[in-house]
């Protein structure tokens, strides 16, 4: 009998499709089914792993997403170094107050 205590991905924060889009949420535990047995069965092998899981989004809605689901864009948005990265697309509104700095006043510092 499998326990999901020790599935790798509980408490994993993903970014996932949601529908067209892609979206984060955290990976909240493994799916049932009617009969309360988890459904899938993980592997140590990601390839083999029919597990499924439960993604709860930043909106508080859920989807279920297969483990291979997961860990594809868990290693798909990490570096060779663990690292993550975050791509900005576009700045939408900006504001100015009089306590910002000028390009005229401001300076600027590059290697010699």
């Amino acid at each position: 009998m499998q326990h999901e205590a020790y599935d790798r991905c509980i408490t994993a924060r993903v970014c996932v499709p949601k529908g067209e889009e892609m979206s984060y949420g955290t990976v909240m535990n493994r799916k049932r089914r009617m009969d309360s047995e988890i459904q899938g069965r993980s592997n140590a092998n990601p390839i083999l792993d029919t597990s499924v899981c439960e993604v709860e989004f930043d909106d508080g809605s859920t989807e279920a997403h297969s483990a291979i689901i997961i860990a594809e864009h868990i290693c798909s948005q990490v570096d060779g170094e663990g690292y993550t990265q975050c791509t900005l697309n576009d700045i939408v509104d900006r504001k100015k107050d009089s306590t910002a700095v000028s390009k005229e006043g401001g300076t600027i510092t590059t290697k010699a």
